[in-house]
């Protein structure tokens, strides 16, 4: 094994880890998740919201062996404010004997909710949750965070290693920025100085949304500097 799927596998094992024992039975003021429970999202699908969902039953199956049913009067639910800022990632989460409500002015309140449950329950040992409500609001936006596997001269066909399980782990402890450190003639294109025009103009552009498209649907923004 390479050093670098090394590096890789640990990174994805931070997240999702061994399976776990419970620690004991819930305590009065908590919740334990059942197999009884099902899941809930009333948002629109999207890519965004499909990996919040997907991660989500990921984690509890590979953590705790807990796989949830289809249908069930106990749920979690997510859902959504009426709002129009999309880049709004507060979130609450009502926590009672039968519902888990989870929500949201955005899907990366959404998102960031469910890490938040999800560290809870690490934290934890278990899937347990403290039953009542709690609110969070991040201080702070954007949320920078840098590449392990970032090549000395990025550019849009080679930004650096970044895996999905990576970007994952990235999102999960609250980043939700990248810089990207460009050559401006890669993307430049021009009608007044047509010399200085890439013919690879069309391939790199492509290649810079392939990758933005990636690293939104965890959530993650990127900036070009």
């Amino acid at each position: 094994m390479t050093r670098k799927n090394l590096i890789r596998d640990l990174l994805h094992q931070e997240h999702f880890g061994p399976m776990v024992e419970a620690s004991g039975p819930a305590k009065p003021s908590e919740l334990a998740l059942q197999p009884a429970w099902c899941l809930q999202w009333d948002p629109p699908e999207t890519s965004l919201i499909a990996r919040t969902r997907n991660d989500f039953r990921e984690f509890c199956s590979q953590k705790f062996g807990l796989h949830f049913a289809d249908k069930g009067d106990a749920r979690i639910r997510w859902t959504l404010k009426n709002t129009d800022d999309p880049a709004a990632e507060g979130f609450t989460i009502n926590v009672t004997a039968s519902e888990v409500l989870i929500t949201a002015e955005s899907e990366r309140g959404l998102l960031h909710a469910t890490h938040y449950i999800e560290h809870m329950m690490a934290d934890r040992g278990g899937p347990f949750l403290p039953l009542g409500e709690v609110e969070r609001n991040p201080s702070l936006s954007p949320r920078f965070t840098e590449g392990t596997f970032v090549p000395a001269n990025q550019t849009p066909d080679n930004p650096g290693d970044f895996s999905n399980e990576y970007l994952s782990l990235m999102s999960h402890f609250g980043g939700n920025a990248l810089k990207f450190y460009i050559n401006l003639h890669e993307l430049w294109r021009s009608d007044s100085l047509p010399e200085l025009n890439t013919d690879l103009f069309d391939a790199n552009i492509m290649a810079l949304r392939n990758f933005a498209r990636r690293t939104r649907d965890f959530g993650i923004d990127l900036y070009l500097h």
